[in-house]
């Protein structure tokens, strides 16, 4: 298991959510107004049972929920942290895909939630995986837990993330295809 950089403040206490070895993230739910106000995330383990982790932060603002499928895995892509976690926006990615990635494998975007504070960060800025640095060229890359530190807002927050054996098709924008 991988470890992104932690974004954000020294405030609150620590915490650390990762799932278990066979399970996968079925929703995260992200209370948000100005900031990040808390941050909940659920896995079904690999018999099927559902665990719901803590509350981490506080329970202001609006609350959304984000229901990820099997087969797919949720991607942080839209960031913004300074003292606290102001930002975080997210894609549902299919995992695994049998053909050439591309633009059809984003199942939905969610839109980024919280407020406009903080240094903004952007995809390979919250998890940059050096895939030359794998076996074979590395696997498909899956979300498997949260970090960081939290009172009454989410004060700071990294990611977990696995790299399976599962060999990565290649990436190929559509408008990209040659005739040979």
């Amino acid at each position: 298991m991988l470890q992104s950089a932690q974004f954000g403040g020294d405030g609150g206490e620590p915490f650390d959510d990762r799932i278990p070895e066979g399970a996968r993230i079925c929703e995260v739910a992200i209370r948000h107004g100005d900031y990040i106000d808390g941050i909940r995330m659920s896995y079904v383990t690999a018999d099927g049972t559902r665990v719901d982790c803590p509350h981490r932060g506080g329970q202001g603002g609006d609350e959304t929920i984000v229901t990820i499928d099997a087969g797919q895995t949720l991607w942080p892509t839209d960031l913004q942290a300074g003292d606290y976690v102001d930002a975080l926006g997210f894609s549902i990615l299919l995992v695994a895909p049998t053909r050439e990635r591309g633009p059809d494998d984003v199942v939905r975007f969610i839109d980024t939630m919280g407020g406009n504070g903080g240094k903004r960060y952007l995809d390979q800025d919250i998890i940059y995986v050096d895939f030359a640095a794998f076996p074979d060229g590395g696997g498909e890359v899956e979300l498997c837990g949260i970090f960081g530190r939290s009172g009454d807002l989410l004060d700071a927050i990294g990611f977990w993330y696995r790299v399976s054996d599962v060999p990565r098709p290649p990436f190929r924008w559509p408008w990209a295809e040659t005739d040979g």
